[in-house]
């Protein structure tokens, strides 16, 4: 009961919840890219007065729900006493927990009492495996949000188990009666592994994958509503479908009674106007969950619209909320940046509007002990054949692009008569006769060509990884690519990768190697045959069946060294602990995409210590695509990767050293120049080395600033 509006606290969120809808589209369509330092005094007024009043909004909320959960967690305290009369033996002796006298607004605010509960709490019977502490908060979190009638991003970071915790929660529903039907939503690349893990943490419930052909899915159709028995529950399958699915079968899955809905790797929804967002919104599903590591990729926009698919009530404009955090302004100084997020207390403001529907654990925040991780970026050189066709594209030499022989002017600086003009013998009155001359003869192609001249930006970063992406070097007879030692001499990140791979194997490790270009990873795979590595490969091409075949031949054949993944289709979900080796050979513009590749194998489960290397051709558009990523990790981390989503966290965003420790934090533990030279010896043990990683422990404050980049030269 709330003692100044006399009101329980669910039927206040309930009145909140329910206040005037309005049309989403039309705050969607409006421009909300201006930043607040073109609006005049009066606007941004009254921009500050709509965020003041949604955190009002907000803060009623988050009282409501905290007071729930602390509730909900004395409950479970008295009720387990109850049963045994008596207090576990293992229960601190200062927490004096009387079950007659706990009372149900009592606040838990004693860490003792926290771990009371966490020793006391029962996991779903249905689940089968032990779930850690912080997973038993993410179930209690989504649970009480159920009750709640709210929704709710779990955004742990990547690794961390959000499948695990969800499959625990879907067997709370069930055990409390709430049979179905349950639907997940998933990209195609995370559909094995949610099949495997309901398979080995829930094996008595059944999944359903609405998965194939027009006509498979039909059939699919009829076993929706098929119950089966587990003990004395009757439960319907779990469906599990991929955003493809749900686009081409909207009208049919809309018009399922759902009672709740998970969408995995939520971000893919980051953009409000894409079809998949449309349809989402036409679920009368009310209990919704976005499992999401990345909630904020590459502006605020994108974090609204997570929120408003979830809560358009609450998040109905998107200029209110998202235009005090503008990219632009993160490729400023870290002191502008500051300013920006201390004026008026925004940051602050911005971050308790969210709290209480985004619950984030990071890595270095759990009781995981997860072998350290570090990631290195190797400068490499620019070839003389990358050089030649990086300055042809800046100066649009056609000539050189489109491998022709530039014509060459006579001693008199006139250019010769071209060959329709020398052919001609003498005019007639009428026409030119020319002299007959025996067909050319066709020179086979010695190379195959490809230019992309409506924008260079991509041509420069194809000549940046590897020139054969522009200019492919042919066996003329068999029209096939030559592949011989140039393939590696003409890149220098393949000059790296030859050097790093030998050493690697040599080592006994085992690698993942992202691209984000699917035919550089054609040409990674020519090298890799003419190498004789063994590999399998992942990209958006292959279907269920084959991803899985690739996955298990890599994580249980000893001889296979390696994978290739394209980096947005198979950087997501996947479970490769086999790996303790990335390699991120040309980065992708959205950084959490590559962290998200990293992620594979630094996960639960990883037992070794993982190092990742970043491959990145010295001056070219390489370094412009980090600088852009920079920007964009600094806005994650003051908003999200601060550590105040946690819910043991205090939110305290005011301090100015805090925040500028936390902005010069460093992305990487090391910088590696070649200086134009590969590696020697010397130098490629030292990169490879992990013995500064055997004893070590991951960093345990976030805030904290990293050590430099360390320069070799």
């Amino acid at each position: 009961m709330n003692e100044t509006t006399g009101m329980d606290s669910s039927d206040e969120i309930d009145i909140l919840m329910e206040e005037s809808p309005q049309d989403v589209e039309d705050s969607i369509l409006e421009d909300n890219n201006s930043s607040l330092h073109s609006l005049d005094n009066e606007e941004r007024e009254k921009r500050y007065k709509n965020l003041l009043k949604l955190l009002e909004n907000s803060t009623k909320l988050s009282n409501a729900f905290e007071t729930r959960l602390k509730n909900c967690k004395l409950q479970i305290i008295k009720k387990e006493l109850e049963k045994s009369n008596k207090v576990d033996e293992n229960v601190p002796i200062k927490v004096e927990v009387n079950p007659n006298t706990v009372s149900n607004n009592q606040p838990i605010e004693n860490e003792e009492y926290e771990e009371c509960y966490l020793k006391l709490f029962k996991q779903p019977i249905l689940f089968n495996g032990t779930l850690k502490n912080y997973q038993k908060e993410g179930l209690l979190w989504i649970r009480t949000l159920f009750e709640n009638g709210l929704n709710g991003i779990l955004a742990d970071d990547m690794g961390l188990g959000k499948t695990i915790q969800t499959i625990a929660f879907y067997c709370f529903l069930l055990e409390m009666g709430i049979s179905g039907p349950l639907l997940v939503i998933a990209p195609l690349s995370t559909i094995p592994n949610w099949l495997s893990e309901f398979s080995k943490f829930s094996p008595q419930l059944k999944t359903l994958l609405y998965h194939g052909k027009d006509t498979q899915r039909h059939k699919i159709r009829s076993k929706f509503n098929t119950n089966y028995k587990v003990g004395n529950l009757n439960c319907k399958s779990i469906v599990i479908t991929t955003y493809e699915i749900l686009r081409s079968d909207i009208k049919f899955l809309k018009s399922y009674d759902w009672k709740y809905i998970t969408i995995d790797e939520g971000h893919k929804l980051k953009n409000s106007l894409t079809l998949t967002n449309r349809c989402l919104r036409e679920f009368a599903c009310a209990n919704k969950l976005i499992l999401t590591g990345t909630p904020i990729q590459n502006n605020m926009n994108e974090l609204w619209t997570l929120l408003n698919v979830l809560m358009p009530q609450l998040f109905n404009d998107i200029k209110d909320f998202s235009s005090w955090f503008v990219i632009n302004d993160f490729h400023g100084t870290n002191d502008k940046i500051v300013n920006i997020a201390t004026k008026d207390e925004i940051l602050n403001i911005i971050v308790k509007i969210l709290k209480p529907f985004i619950l984030r654990r990071q890595k270095t925040e759990t009781d995981l002990n997860l072998p350290p991780k570090k990631e290195i970026v190797i400068y490499a050189p620019i070839t003389e054949l990358q050089h030649k066709l990086y300055k042809a594209t800046l100066a649009k030499e056609m000539n050189t692009l489109l491998n022709k022989e530039q014509v060459i002017q006579n001693e008199f600086g006139v250019r010769p008569k071209r060959k329709c003009v020398q052919s001609i013998q003498r005019y007639t009155e009428d026409r030119a006769i020319r002299k007959t001359e025996p067909n050319p003869k066709v020179e086979p192609k010695d190379k195959a060509i490809s230019l992309v001249l409506l924008n260079p930006f991509i041509q420069l970063k194809k000549i940046s990884n590897h020139p054969y992406l522009v200019h492919m070097p042919l066996i003329p007879e068999k029209k096939k690519i030559r592949v011989d030692e140039n393939i590696i001499k003409a890149s220098g990140k393949f000059l790296i990768l030859d050097a790093m791979l030998s050493k690697l194997k040599l080592l006994g490790h085992k690698v993942l190697l992202f691209s984000t270009m699917t035919q550089l990873l054609d040409l990674i795979e020519e090298f890799l045959i003419f190498r004789s590595y063994k590999y399998t490969r992942l990209d958006g091409t292959m279907d269920i069946a084959n991803r899985v075949k690739a996955i298990t031949t890599f994580t249980n054949h000893p001889d296979c060294f390696l994978m290739l993944i394209s980096t947005r289709a198979g950087g997501l979900g996947l479970n490769l602990t086999a790996a303790d080796t990335v390699i991120i050979f040309d980065s992708d513009w959205n950084p959490q995409c590559d962290l998200q590749a990293q992620d594979r194998c630094h996960r639960i489960g990883q037992v070794k210590p993982v190092v990742v290397y970043r491959l990145c051709t010295k001056s070219t558009v390489d370094e412009n695509i980090l600088a852009h990523a920079a920007a964009k990790r600094k806005l994650e981390k003051i908003v999200i990767g601060n550590g105040t989503f946690n819910r043991s966290t205090k939110i305290n965003l005011s301090n100015i050293k805090d925040l500028m420790n936390l902005l010069e934090s460093s992305d990487y533990d090391k910088q590696i120049q070649t200086n134009g030279f590969i590696l020697s010896d010397e130098e490629l043990d030292s990169l490879l080395d992990r013995s500064d990683m055997v004893n070590s422990t991951p960093k345990a404050n976030p805030t904290q600033s990293a050590k430099h980049f360390e320069v070799l030269t």
